[in-house]
């Protein structure tokens, strides 16, 4: 027991050199990271100058407006939630993933002919000389920097600039984002931007913050035939904006009556879902998701009778199959999906008439689906080609397959049953 005391000495001392060895090397840290950062920045205002065309210019600035520019640093682009929100860890990683290597590999060029920046460095480094040019400086700066700033300006100002530019290309970045985690039956999540300004002096620091918002789904049984079915009402997030619910009215489905102007919400049944992915089985969610949305808003509709109706479905200007709709107790219900070949269809019924086939037929010649037309050997056919033209159905022969799901490998031999099946060689 004697030795005790001493034993604990000991390892109070051993403690206090940990945590001071842990300190320094943690300032240490932090100093290797802000020296990081700083070399970066100054490549990032190289490469900026260099895009604008003023490389010679920026090498002219005296020290001290070199120092002036410090004031004006953008720190990189951050993503956080939104005061009061949770978001899920995982969604939080691979949003701040995809925003933060989408901002570096896309280039934009700022001044024509003069070379191209990513999209980070025009965020950062590009917003910072802005910010520096519209401050008002010293009375006796030179002839070079008051140049150098009005550059700056003139550019900041070019009309090309204007809502057409590098921001709106980054805020695309962030609406995809936003879409690639959201589903209308599950979590959505929209990406709101915001310019973050903290401290002053030389040590003040600005960034472009991206706070996450989500949206819950919005469920509800709804009673069709006497049997309850799930349903979810269909909205979708834009980034900038936040949430935008979908409405159609009684006239847009072609119902005429004293209160068919009024909008209604718009609801999707899970059996409606799982035919869509279902049947455009090369789509990826986002396409799927998005364009049930834009299927409200595009409001290309074949009216049907007993308040029912058909909303079609385009995905990059392809029209690739319709909602069937219909008026139930003050909403709009999408019931299911029928892909554009399905019987039930205007282009459908056409290809029956036209091959004397129907629902069978198609599922065994795999032309049910949008797979047929984008993996198989089908559209280099030129008589089936000519079959699909005739029914007003050509835009399924050339779908670029970046767009709707890849060919490769591509699946050989279907186009030699659909022509041996219908009598075409």
């Amino acid at each position: 027991m004697p030795f005790a005391p001493r034993e604990s000495k000991v390892a109070s001392r051993n403690e206090i050199k940990r945590r001071k060895h842990a300190r320094l090397k943690r300032i240490e840290q932090e100093r290797q990271a802000h020296r990081a950062a700083e070399r970066r920045y100054a490549m990032a205002l190289e490469h900026i100058v260099a895009a604008l065309g003023l490389s010679d210019l920026f090498r002219s600035l005296p020290v001290s407006e070199r120092r002036a520019l410090a004031l004006f640093r953008f720190r990189a682009i951050r993503v956080e939630p939104a005061q009061g929100v949770k978001i899920p860890r995982r969604v939080l990683d691979y949003l701040r993933k995809f925003i933060s290597i989408g901002a570096k590999i896309s280039m934009v060029e700022i001044t024509p002919g003069k070379g191209k920046v990513s999209l980070e460095d025009y965020i950062t480094a590009g917003r910072a000389l802005i910010a520096y040019a519209k401050t008002p400086g010293n009375d006796d700066v030179s002839e070079d920097v008051l140049l150098f700033r009005n550059q700056l300006i003139a550019i900041d100002h070019d009309p090309k600039n204007e809502g057409t530019g590098p921001l709106l290309q980054f805020m695309i970045i962030v609406q995809i984002a936003g879409m690639t985690v959201s589903r209308v039956n599950q979590t959505m999540y929209y990406l709101m931007p915001s310019v973050h300004d903290e401290g002053s002096g030389l040590a003040r620091r600005v960034s472009t913050v991206l706070f996450i918002h989500q949206v819950k789904p919005e469920a509800m049984n709804v009673v069709i035939e006497g049997k309850p079915r799930p349903a979810w009402r269909v909205g979708w997030p834009l980034a900038g904006t936040g949430m935008r619910w979908a409405t159609l009215s009684a006239r847009d489905l072609g119902v005429d009556s004293a209160l068919a102007d009024i909008p209604m919400k718009v609801y999707i049944q899970s059996h409606a879902l799982i035919r869509l992915m279902q049947r455009v089985d090369t789509l990826d969610y986002i396409s799927q998701h998005s364009g049930i949305f834009s299927a409200c808003d595009k409001k290309e509709v074949v009216t049907l009778p007993d308040n029912r109706a058909l909303v079609a479905f385009h995905v990059n200007g392809k029209k690739l199959g319709y909602f069937f709709a219909e008026i139930v107790t003050g909403i709009v219900v999408f019931r299911t999906f029928l892909f554009v070949t399905n019987s039930g269809t205007p282009e459908g019924d056409r290809l029956d008439h036209e091959l004397r086939i129907g629902k069978i037929e198609k599922e065994f010649l795999h032309i049910d689906t949008l797979s047929a037309f984008v993996k198989t050997d089908m559209m280099l056919d030129a008589r089936v080609v000519d079959v699909f033209e005739r029914v007003g159905l050509g835009h399924l022969c050339n779908l670029d397959p970046e767009q709707f799901g890849k060919r490769s490998p591509l699946a050989t031999g279907y186009a030699a049953d659909f022509v041996k099946f219908m009598g075409l060689g």
